[in-house]
């Protein structure tokens, strides 16, 4: 059973508002080799990123880490099997400062194969 606080969604005088961002930037990236820092997504002059969403299909066993400035991981994504699939979509955008990229450092678990990243989200 879940229990719902009323007065948020019932209080007149402070309304509950929900603010809705269209996804309108889908960054498609494909590798067959392992990554150093490659950068995925640099946002346009004085933007930041707003990514609302990241989907990967790899076919071998991957280990990928998602980085911001100065290779700080926000993420770390590990494929154990081969013809994986990785997805998460957030409900708040993961922000990301102006003119801040994403990069990534990848490497295999067992042998070399291909890899696909999609990311998805906004600039503001």
């Amino acid at each position: 059973m879940v229990f719902l606080n009323e007065k948020v969604f019932n209080d007149s005088s402070n309304p509950l508002n929900v603010i809705s961002v269209l996804s309108t930037v889908i960054k498609f990236n494909s590798f067959t080799t392992s990554q150093t820092s490659k950068v995925l997504w640099t946002p346009s002059i004085g933007q930041s990123i707003n990514l609302t969403a990241i989907n990967i299909s790899a076919a071998v066993g991957t280990k990928i880490s998602f980085q911001r400035a100065g290779n700080a991981v926000f993420l770390v994504v590990l494929l154990n099997t081969s013809i994986s699939l990785y997805n998460a979509n957030y409900c708040s955008p993961v922000r990301f400062d102006k003119n801040e990229s994403i990069s990534i450092t990848s490497s295999f678990t067992l042998t070399s194969g291909e890899y696909d990243i999609t990311l998805i989200g906004y600039e503001n």
